[in-house]
């Protein structure tokens, strides 16, 4: 996620809210609900992959 780079004020907001997921995704794990953590994962993958559909995320290929 550190190389997705947003495009405008758009991409920002979508980026923001992808990390917050990977964040929360980190702390389910941590605490071994792995239902709930590949969800938020699952969440902030679907925001990479739409933000570089949209244009609005410059997003690796490796990444999406």
């Amino acid at each position: 996620m550190n190389e997705c780079k947003p495009r405008d004020r758009a991409g920002e907001r979508l980026l923001d809210l992808a990390s917050r997921y990977f964040y929360d995704a980190r702390y389910f794990l941590d605490r071994g609900e792995m239902v709930e953590a590949f969800t938020c994962l699952s969440y902030a993958w679907a925001l990479l992959r739409a933000g570089a559909e949209v244009g609005v995320l410059d997003v690796p290929e490796d990444e999406v």
